[in-house]
């Protein structure tokens, strides 16, 4: 659902909970990436409102073929319009910065499978499209773009389109990460996700996931000043005596070879590695009532 926050107030409103909107026959009902209009009229989203499960296990398991549409509403939650509609799958809307267009990519809803398909459009050979959308006329333009799985798109000054290629064409030289329509080249990467222009386009704001594992004990962000926050491996669980022991996830992906080790009562000093298998995984260790023993 989408919620409308008064940071003032800090009082929240449902604007995605009316019976309007709201699907209760048990069919998909998710209501996805927001996107306020530059002159504060209007609000953009996604949603698979008013579609069916098309996977596995009645339909809502794995295999099921996403396909959200675009919508736009008042703030106040009126004037609900959806702009696109059929058989493929539309996304990430962005406005014009005279908020007379909203901009959003298409794709075909077989590439939005989920859940435990990977991300949509991660897969190499998914095409889509970056269309714009007049919400005065209801004319559709198909806006100038490269080859690949293109998401998250923004109209930038000029009229060049940045946007984020998840995938690239099969055979192709190109790479996925940030992209622009007249070929300028962004940040390289799989793993670059979110792009956010400002908006005269000559900063770019996005995150870059990372699956490196942390060093046991690094110390971490505190929201709290009368607390201290360390990174830890998984599992972890004190002794009797006050020693930590954890399994040693060296790989965040895939079926890792995890090892146990124990540490100091710091959680991060004194590291003993007690156990370890090359043939397999050694996981959630639990200590005996003395602290002798591990399980």
């Amino acid at each position: 659902s989408i919620w409308i926050l008064d940071i003032a107030t800090k009082q929240a409103r449902h604007l995605t909970g009316g019976s309007a909107l709201q699907i209760t026959n048990g069919n998909p009902n998710g209501f996805f990436r927001p996107s306020w209009s530059p002159d504060g009229q209007w609000i953009a989203f996604s949603s698979d409102r008013l579609t069916e499960w098309t996977g596995h296990e009645s339909g809502a398991g794995a295999g099921h073929r996403q396909r959200v549409s675009i919508y736009i509403i008042h703030p106040d939650g009126t004037g609900l319009k959806r702009l696109t509609e059929g058989d493929a799958s539309t996304g990430t809307p962005q406005w014009s910065p005279d908020s007379r267009r909203v901009i959003f990519y298409e794709m075909q809803a077989a590439s939005l499978r989920t859940p435990g398909a990977g991300s949509p459009g991660q897969t190499p050979g998914t095409i889509s499209e970056i269309f714009s959308w007049d919400i005065a006329t209801g004319e559709r333009t198909e806006l100038p773009s490269g080859p690949g799985a293109k998401v998250k798109p923004q109209l930038l000054p000029g009229g060049r389109v940045g946007y984020l290629l998840k995938s690239a064409p099969r055979d192709s030289t190109l790479t996925p990460g940030i992209a622009y329509s007249d070929g300028a080249k962004g940040i390289a990467g799989t793993l670059v996700r979110s792009p956010s222009w400002s908006p005269d386009g000559s900063r770019l704001l996005y995150e870059r996931h990372s699956f490196v594992a942390r060093p046991q004990g690094q110390l971490l962000y505190s929201w709290d000043a009368d607390f201290e926050y360390r990174y830890t491996d998984v599992f972890p669980m004190f002794s009797s005596d006050n020693r930590l022991v954890t399994t040693d996830l060296n790989s965040t992906m895939g079926n890792p070879q995890t090892s146990i080790s124990t540490w100091n009562s710091d959680g991060y000093t004194g590291r003993k590695r007690i156990f370890w298998d090359p043939s397999g995984s050694a996981m959630m260790a639990a200590w005996s009532p003395d602290g002798k023993q591990v399980v």
